[in-house]
């Protein structure tokens, strides 16, 4: 995406808005959960999706990470729901508040993303 592509987005308004999501201290040592309580301000009370959920995954690490920032719903939207449920469970350990929903999508699909945009819009 091109930073004029940004510029035009709603809610982007500037190269300020940069300074906000930048974070000099961020570094290869960085791990999923200390992003998101550098961002829980962004997350909390917010619809967040993540794609390719599957245990033992980025999808898992982040589900974990962005539960913890409180957001209003986690969506989970991978092709095999077994593995979404599986995470659903690791998250709901650590984070029994969370509400979490899942939806399977193949982003191969044009047919599976209209129907996950369809149950994600709902």
């Amino acid at each position: 995406m091109s930073s004029d592509s940004l510029n035009n987005m709603p809610g982007w308004n500037s190269q300020k808005d940069v300074s906000k999501v930048t974070h000099a201290e961020f570094n290869g040592e960085t791990n999923a959960t200390y992003a998101a309580k550098a961002f829980k301000d962004q997350i909390k009370g917010r619809t967040i999706l993540i794609t390719g959920v599957a245990p033992k995954g980025l999808g898992e690490g982040t589900a974990l990470a962005i539960a913890s920032g409180e957001p209003k719903l986690l969506v989970l939207a991978s092709r095999t729901q077994s593995k979404m449920d599986e995470v659903v469970g690791k998250v709901k350990e650590q984070y029994p508040a969370a509400n979490i929903k899942t939806v399977v999508l193949d982003l191969s699909s044009v047919e599976s993303i209209e129907k996950a945009a369809a149950e994600v819009g709902n």
